[in-house]
């Protein structure tokens, strides 16, 4: 999840609304062990004509926060969602609902592109075997 304090929420709804990158805190651990709930995440929106692709980690809005997980499968016009630290899928979110992408994430004293191949391997298992 995203750390959401007072309006906070809101304003990222706006900032992301006029096509602005920008950078906020981690919270929770779905995204263990590659990020942490000390981090913050770089985020650029996503634009028309700007699809997400598999492997990306992706933020759209639910009922009790934003959430940046993995996209580990598309049918149709929806994304199969995944935290690489959880053992279960968020379920289906329709494209249209995927407001950002990750683009870096930052913490303990290093920046770095969030991976791809490790994590989908991970939820490939995960889906197999569970």
């Amino acid at each position: 999840m995203i750390e959401e304090k007072g309006c906070a929420s809101e304003a990222l709804d706006v900032v992301l609304g006029k096509g602005l990158p920008v950078r906020v805190g981690a919270a929770g651990l779905s995204m263990g062990p590659d990020f942490s709930a000390v981090d913050a995440l770089d985020l650029q929106p996503l634009e028309q004509g700007d699809a997400p692709r598999l492997g990306d980690v992706l933020l759209w809005r639910q009922p009790q926060g934003w959430i940046a997980h993995r996209a580990i499968w598309k049918r149709g016009g929806f994304w199969l969602m995944k935290g690489d630290g959880n053992r279960h899928c968020d379920g289906w979110v329709p494209e249209g609902e995927l407001r950002a992408r990750v683009t870096a994430v930052h913490g303990s004293g290093s920046s770095q592109i969030p991976r791809r191949i490790q994590p989908l391997l991970r939820a490939w298992i995960t889906l197999i075997f569970a």
